[in-house]
């Protein structure tokens, strides 16, 4: 299902949330719950024709964290 998660994000990118990170190359962040993966987070950025995914991480970890320490 994380293909037809991707497409529906790709389609409509600004349905996930915005996801604060305090490193400024990570400003414009959003996530969204992998479908039928409820514990999956997707981040991603909108681009011009879709959307750039950065990284998918499992939703109890530390986000904040892995997402600063890169």
């Amino acid at each position: 299902m994380v293909e037809t998660t991707l497409e529906e994000l790709a389609k409509l990118p600004e349905m996930g949330s915005s996801q604060k990170c305090k490193h400024p190359l990570l400003a414009g962040l959003r996530r969204w719950r992998v479908r039928d993966f409820e514990k999956h987070l997707i981040f991603y950025r909108t681009s011009g024709d879709g959307i750039e995914v950065l990284r998918f991480l499992y939703a109890t970890r530390d986000i904040e964290t892995v997402l600063e320490e890169g």
